[in-house]
């Protein structure tokens, strides 16, 4: 069995989690405040603020739900993407529009301005397969226009802008995912990180609960151990320290798992280089790409797809599809915008194939792929 994705894990996880054992508190405690701490130390981050969250959809309604947008205001969120960025706008009380996005499956300022409309109060940038979007101009037109951008960035750890700057450092809230199958995982979680500390503390507040006492500082207090206040409709989004002790663990070897992926992406590439087949960009001379994903296309052949899925089963090769459109999807196809006609994500969609990939890839498997791949183009 080649696997679509193995964790970059080792005993040195193992020895974290045996550390919340050992302390006896496993929810959220002093394990979630130095994870939340290395995050923006391993990126430099001085002036921003990071919350834990028990996953990126969790992360991405928290954020939305705290500006308190008028109801039914509209938020753009690409088709290509997973139907939790549009289920998150809906949990806010507001209405998502779905835009196409660009031949790199990016949303982009083309595509957000024509979507724009009075309503319009915030544009959902994901930044696809570990490519980054062009947030600098996307910026641009949403700080004329008054309009919040957010950042979806489960795709983009760890990731650099065009300009060379780490992903995350543009002012925008910027959630991440570490999903089982992301590029660090912590099994469920994700986190927030923003410049506005108002924003950071509300975050807090509302992952759980509301409450205006955590958990552990209500049994650790010297006094009035029990006392709290809830002022604030909140939600059940903490994580635990069960989950933060895997991610401190895991954010030690993030840039050498983005290395070794790297290592495979360019392996495939050499191996499938006059194959004729489309594959997932790379970043400018500048940026980074985090080789979340590796993806492939056939431009000629509409059956190609279909008939290497076959025979990945047949030789046991783990893939996977990313994505269908939202606007194909029977729960969104009434928020898609009738004068979009979609022709990218459409193209993107009717033939794209996620190849395996992960930091300790054999190069065995790396040339098996590759020669089930060239043996049915």
């Amino acid at each position: 069995m080649i696997p679509f994705f193995k964790a970059f894990i080792d005993d040195k996880e193992l020895k974290e989690i045996t550390s919340v054992f050992d302390g006896g508190w496993l929810t959220t405690g002093s394990k979630n405040t130095i994870f939340e701490n290395n995050f923006l130390k391993i990126f430099n981050f001085k002036d921003y603020f990071s919350s834990s969250v028990n996953s990126n959809t969790a992360g991405l309604h928290l954020v939305l739900d705290s500006y308190g947008f008028p109801k039914d205001s509209e938020v753009i969120v690409p088709s290509m993407t997973f139907t939790a960025c549009a289920a998150s706008i809906i949990y806010s009380g507001l209405k998502p529009v779905i835009a196409d996005v660009n031949d790199e499956n990016l949303i982009d300022a083309e595509t957000i301005e024509r979507n724009i409309t009075k309503k319009t109060v915030a544009v959902m940038v994901v930044h696809f397969a570990g490519k980054t979007a062009n947030i600098d101009e996307i910026n641009s037109i949403c700080k004329a226009k008054k309009i919040k951008v957010i950042e979806d960035c489960a795709h983009a750890l760890p990731a650099k802008y065009n300009d060379g700057s780490w992903v995350g450092s543009k002012g925008n809230p910027c959630i991440f995912s570490f999903y089982s199958n992301k590029t660090m995982t912590t099994g469920e979680g994700g986190m927030i990180i923003t410049n506005d500390e108002e924003l950071n503390n509300l975050y807090r507040k509302k992952r759980s609960h509301g409450m205006s006492k955590n958990a552990m500082d209500r049994f650790t207090s010297s006094s009035n151990k029990w006392e709290y206040d809830v002022d604030k409709l909140g939600y059940k989004y903490n994580l635990t320290d069960i989950a933060a002790a895997i991610g401190i663990a895991q954010l030690k070897k993030l840039f050498l798992g983005q290395k070794l992926r790297s290592n495979v992406h360019r392996k495939y590439k050499t191996e499938l280089i006059n194959s004729g087949l489309w594959h997932t960009s790379c970043a400018s001379l500048k940026g980074m790409h985090s080789h979340h994903l590796f993806q492939i296309r056939s431009l000629t052949d509409k059956n190609f797809r279909d008939r290497l899925i076959k025979m990945f089963e047949k030789h046991n090769i783990g893939y996977s599809v990313h994505y269908k459109p939202l606007h194909q999807l029977r729960m969104w196809k009434n928020y898609a915008n009738s004068s979009e006609n979609y022709p990218n994500s459409n193209k993107h969609f009717s033939g794209c194939i996620s190849l395996p990939i992960y930091p300790e890839m054999p190069d065995t498997h790396i040339k098996k792929v590759t020669e089930v791949i060239k043996a049915n183009i």
